[in-house]
């Protein structure tokens, strides 16, 4: 079988390119690059490999248990895994039947009720209260008020960022340079992250990425993604870059490690979509969905792992 470009391998498998290059950034797959071209390929090895990793988020075993198995195939290691996961799963099962069973008590308890303006003071009763307080595995996390003060202060170092934890935070307005790219494989951060090291900026930089407007190529159907990398007012941007200002402000952040990107942005979405909370997406702010800061990798000033945080704007919901 011939090798693969990255488009089609995305189209077998039903995911997208820049989840192939995060998965390739984090060391679970690896590409072929030829001489005469610059796309990356694949070989029948990493499409098994590939359909692997496919079945093992679909079973949804987090990235880096998925790495230990990959890595690491003995049956101890992927018996520890999954006994791991079923048992968080069997955790998850109890709590929402637990929940189920108390929804059927409620409506058990107003049916018999006459008065259909009743108090719902049954939810005071302290047996009921210690039933809820049990519940082994919360299903929806509840967010606290932050007082605005808080929200408010310089940008929090986002190193800390939790997987899987939502945090409120608030990013700095910014000056960038930033590089427009339309191809097969668009995130590639190529000239932006070239400059920004000749020019000894790599220090205090921060890179965003965000996707950009889709052209077709010669290829097929194209993507289109944009890198911007923060730098210093009295710098002067080369002609192959463009300039971009950040507004700042608050956002909502999500670590991608261990996750999917699409699905931290659905997460994200998802929680801020409720009409309960105070906030909402703030979609005014940018002409893309939301930013992607890159660190670690080809982006750090050390040898680190590759690590993706979704930055969404969010805003006061009137």
């Amino acid at each position: 079988m011939e090798l693969q470009t990255v488009s089609q391998v995305a189209k077998i498998f039903g995911i997208s390119t820049r989840m192939m290059r995060y998965y390739e950034e984090v060391g679970l797959i690896q590409s072929i690059r030829k001489e005469e071209n610059s796309y990356r390929q694949y070989d029948n090895a990493t499409l098994k490999r590939l359909q692997q990793i496919v079945i093992l988020r679909k079973l949804q075993i987090p990235i880096k248990q998925i790495r230990d198995i990959l890595n690491n195939q003995n049956a101890v290691t992927i018996i520890e895994v999954f006994e791991q996961n079923i048992s968080e799963l069997d955790q998850k099962i109890t709590a929402l039947s637990t929940v189920m069973s108390l929804l059927a008590r409620f409506v058990d308890e107003l049916q018999e009720k006459a008065d259909v303006s009743l108090k719902l003071d049954f939810l005071n009763d302290k047996s009921m209260i210690s039933l809820v307080d049990s519940l082994s595995v919360p299903i929806s996390k509840i967010k606290e008020k932050i007082p605005m003060t808080e929200l408010n202060k310089a940008s929090e170092s986002l190193s800390t960022t939790a997987a899987r934890n939502i945090i409120i935070t608030t990013l700095p307005p910014m000056r960038t340079a930033a590089y427009h790219n339309f191809k097969i494989e668009p995130e590639d951060p190529g000239p932006s992250l070239t400059w920004i090291k000749e020019n000894n900026l790599l220090g205090t930089a921060r890179f965003f990425g965000f996707n950009s407007q889709a052209l077709p190529t010669d290829k097929g159907p194209g993507e289109a993604y944009d890198f911007c990398v923060s730098i210093p007012e009295n710098v002067t941007i080369p002609d192959y870059l463009y300039e971009l200002k950040l507004p700042g402000g608050l956002y909502a952040s999500l670590s991608a490690v261990g996750l999917d990107i699409p699905d931290v942005y659905g997460q994200i979405r998802n929680e801020f979509g409720n009409t309960n909370l105070d906030w909402q997406i703030d979609h005014g702010r940018h002409d893309f969905p939301g930013l992607e800061l890159h660190e670690g990798g080809v982006f750090g000033l050390v040898d680190s792992p590759l690590s993706i945080t979704i930055f969404i704007p969010i805003k006061k919901r009137k």
